[in-house]
């Protein structure tokens, strides 16, 4: 019988949207900080 890949995927996708959300919250906060801190990159 052959394994169906669709399961190995998935998690794939939700390891990268996962990573991607930590991501974009880090650097929506390095943002902010920068902002309030107003240094210039």
């Amino acid at each position: 019988d052959r394994v169906q890949p669709a399961d190995g995927r998935k998690s794939v996708q939700i390891i990268q949207i996962t990573f991607n959300e930590a991501f974009s919250n880090g650097w929506n906060e390095l943002y902010h900080l920068v902002e309030c801190h107003h240094y210039s990159i």
